[in-house]
């Protein structure tokens, strides 16, 4: 998409955003958010944040709830990070540059600076004054049982190394001091984690919420261990991001401009149920022993801003920044491997579907070469999520489902042109997975949607190009069309 030229200008203007206020006073002023003054339920956030993700233009606003029913005071904000072209701005640029500029800048970084104090520190509360129940946490799906938080970034800390590692982790809230936090077997967080339980000794952790989107960018990239995900946040803008130490865990920063901070410790020894919860998948997971979150000191900014991605049925919030950075890891390793080969990658649904683009002049010369791309983004997406993939030429728009779908329907044909990876790894929460063996490990048949351009000599229709009005009266049409076409 071409963006407005005034929204790049303001965005350039305004970029880096030290916090979630300046990032939301620029979607203000580009015309990108609604401030929402009519009385809302949470249920009713989680059913808006839904409508609201489907809108179609990619630079809708998102929305500041500023009347919560029942949590006098707060504010809510989503939505204004729903899109790839959304998250583009978060990052300095456009969608048409963001993937090769931010690629190039993995893995590098300016370490944080720590600060002896900031505005997460406005107000502080410990031991009996923590209420977790005080934060209008959004239920997302109908049948959840109670509510999650959705946003919030994880940090704990190597006890062999001191590398601090920041993901995006869900908790769920069972009661005034205390969660269940879902941490993915064999995930660098659940890596860290055992290490504590070897030595018989609860994980020290730190989970922040309302922060600017770069961070949640930087924070869900599947980085290398030992890498500090806030350190690319440097990378990307140029300068250190401002981080104080935690004051239950002074080896433990968080960004200084967070909105809300919640200190404590996860005990390996304790479990509590959690679910049903609307996962990413499009349905609810079953219920789960997890580990205890138990919080001691909650630190905030006055008149916070709490923020939440809605989960479930895509497209949403939580969905479109799993695909993005899942699109943003897979191009690097593709790019890495396979040089100017791949132009592109597009993930759906939080990488389950990944459309890989090539470069058609390049499978020409080496025939069947783009057939080795869709294995290897699998192994960087991960194989427990990723199970098919669409390879497409440089004639298709990636962006495009009309383009993706004509590509499917003239260049794809179902004897030779479909490969499968039998006995593949899944995840067990994807409802096609075969559960097949008493340990309940899950498989699928990994498939290959081959929908380029064939090769010679079976290219004949495809030789003089695409079926398209005169190039140079496009390139004109491009600088009249707004003014001759304006919507009513």
């Amino acid at each position: 998409m071409s963006y407005p030229e005034e929204v790049v200008k303001l965005m350039k203007d305004r970029f880096p955003f030290r916090d979630l206020r300046e990032r939301l006073a620029f979607c203000d002023d580009a015309g990108m958010l609604i401030r929402n003054t009519d009385e809302i339920t949470r249920q009713e956030i989680s059913a808006l944040s839904y409508m609201v993700a489907r809108e179609k233009d990619p630079l809708h606003p998102g929305l500041l709830e500023e009347n919560i029913k029942g949590w006098p005071g707060w504010r809510f904000a989503h939505n204004t990070f729903d899109t790839r072209e959304k998250l583009s701005l978060a990052c300095g640029t456009t969608l048409d540059r963001v993937y090769v500029e931010l690629t190039a800048k993995m893995w590098t970084g300016v370490p944080p600076i720590e600060v002896g104090t900031g505005p997460c520190k406005e107000l502080k509360f410990t031991g009996d004054e923590v209420d977790l129940t005080m934060i209008p946490v959004m239920l997302s799906g109908e049948f959840d049982s109670t509510p999650h938080f959705l946003s919030n970034l994880l940090n704990n800390r190597d006890p062999e190394t001191g590398w601090q590692n920041l993901a995006n982790r869900r908790i769920h809230l069972k009661g005034k001091n205390r969660g269940v936090i879902d941490l993915v077997p064999g995930q660098q967080d659940s890596v860290i984690f055992m290490k504590y339980a070897m030595m018989g000794k609860p994980m020290p952790c730190i989970t922040m919420n309302g922060v600017e989107p770069l961070t949640y960018i930087c924070c869900a990239l599947k980085a290398p261990a030992g890498f500090a995900e806030l350190e690319f946040w440097g990378a990307v803008t140029g300068r250190p991001l401002e981080v104080v130490a935690s004051e239950t865990h002074k080896e433990i920063y968080t960004p200084s401009h967070a909105e809300i901070v919640l200190e404590g410790d996860v005990h390996p020894w304790e479990r509590e149920m959690e679910g049903p919860f609307s996962e990413y998948m499009g349905y609810y997971c079953p219920l789960a022993v997890r580990i205890v979150n138990r919080i001691t000191t909650v630190t905030m900014r006055e008149d916070p801003i709490y923020y939440q991605f809605y989960f479930g049925v895509t497209p949403s919030e939580g969905d479109a920044i799993g695909n993005f950075v899942s699109e943003l890891a897979a191009f690097k390793d593709l790019r890495d491997k396979l040089g100017p080969l791949v132009t592109a990658v597009r993930a759906l649904d939080y990488g389950v579907g990944m459309i890989i683009q090539v470069d058609k002049n390049v499978i020409k010369g080496i025939p069947g070469i783009h057939k080795h791309t869709a294995p290897l983004a699998r192994i960087t997406m991960g194989p427990a999520w990723n199970h098919v993939a669409w390879i497409v030429d440089t004639d298709t728009n990636i962006w495009d489902d009309r383009d993706i779908l004509r590509a499917m329907c003239h260049k794809m044909m179902g004897d030779k042109d479909i490969d499968f990876i039998r006995y593949s790894a899944d995840s067990r929460l994807h409802p096609a997975a075969r559960w097949e063996f008493p340990e309940d490990d899950t498989l699928c048949c990994f498939t290959i949607m081959d929908c380029t351009e064939p090769p010679p000599p079976h290219d004949m229709w495809y030789r003089r190009g695409q079926a398209l009005p005169p190039r140079a009266a496009l390139e004109e049409m491009e600088k009249k069309y707004p003014n001759i076409y304006k919507k009513k």
